[in-house]
């Protein structure tokens, strides 16, 4: 097993991961370490937020679907196709045929790390080269294994591997979340939006906030009024924000072939074990983290021993 843990990036991956090894001290850097979601969430295992070392509130989630002027908690097999081609860009399973009263866990406070503020130059098989965002100092950290969470294109060009750039494919979401006049409102409620005439993709009343979601630019005022009838509410002061990696695009069969391929030759070549939607350029619940986590777990001494013997036998070759 390894001596020494290094992981990159202090998102919600990199900061389930830092307390995943938290055995074997890890050290942990990232380019921004100004942690915030802005967006809606929930988890269905508990155990995230034990993780994430932040307060979990159990709660009962209603979910419904906005079609044709009208809620419904059951989606059509059109509705369900339309949210997928507004989201995903193609028609997909996973889709919004998970309706009705569900059982979830809100994320109700803010998570820290102390994470270093450093950038990503370059990575080899044993060690990562970092810059310190402060002083400019570039240092080597040496490393038996590299858990990677930032975008995986990011990655391949730290360690200086070819790929096709026009693989991963990826658009912004715009998240608007709004104070609402009405107060002592206690519920929490997700309204799925899949017709094309919306910016908004899905929205959500958790007790005093309504938060939007879209894609392809923030909705204007007279969307926020006209969708928020829907909850009975009287939206107040707006706060934007957006996310650049947002809706990873779909891959075609080959391309996901690729996209694995890449993911492999990070770990075999590099020792980079990549973890969460972005490392993996693959949408994931946050919840699916964990299953990854005991994965790395249980193959990552495998594959240390693997490379050195490799490696032993390289040298005895040249």
């Amino acid at each position: 097993m390894p001596s020494r843990v290094i992981i990159v990036g202090a998102g919600i991956a990199g900061a389930m991961a830092f307390s995943y090894f938290s055995t074997y001290n890890p050290i942990i850097f990232a380019k921004d370490t100004g942690i915030k979601h802005d967006a809606v969430f929930r988890v269905r295992d508990p155990r995230v937020g034990m993780l994430l070392g932040v307060p979990l509130e159990k709660i009962m989630v209603t979910k419904e679907v906005l079609w044709q002027d009208r809620l419904w908690d059951k989606a059509s097999i059109t509705a369900m196709n339309m949210y997928s081609l507004k989201t995903n860009g193609r028609i997909a399973s996973r889709s919004i045929s998970d309706l009705g009263v569900k059982e979830r866990y809100l994320i109700s406070g803010a998570y820290s790390i102390n994470a270093e503020r450093a950038v990503l130059k370059g990575i080899e098989a044993g060690s990562a080269l970092v810059q310190n965002v402060h002083s400019g100092e570039e240092m080597a950290i040496p490393d038996d294994i590299c858990i990677s969470t930032i975008p995986l294109p990011v990655m391949l060009d730290a360690c200086h591997e070819e790929y096709d750039r026009n693989l991963f494919r990826y658009e912004p979401i715009f998240v608007t979340r709004c104070s609402i006049k009405e107060r002592d409102c206690t519920v929490n409620q997700t309204i799925y939006v899949p017709e094309m005439e919306y910016h908004t993709y899905r929205m959500t009343l958790e007790k005093e906030t309504l938060i939007f979601e879209s894609v392809g630019g923030y909705p204007e005022k007279e969307e926020v009024m006209a969708l928020s009838k829907f909850f009975c509410v009287t939206p107040d002061a707006a706060v934007r924000s957006s996310q650049e990696f947002g809706k990873l695009l779909p891959h075609t069969a080959d391309e996901d072939d690729l996209r694995r391929m890449h993911i492999f030759d990070l770990t075999e070549k590099y020792g980079v074990y990549s973890l969460g939607r972005f490392a993996t350029w693959k949408s994931i619940r946050t919840d699916d983290l964990l299953d990854d986590l005991d994965h790395i777990m249980s193959v990552m001494g495998v594959s240390k021993i693997r490379r050195k013997y490799e490696n032993k036998l390289n040298g005895i070759h040249k």
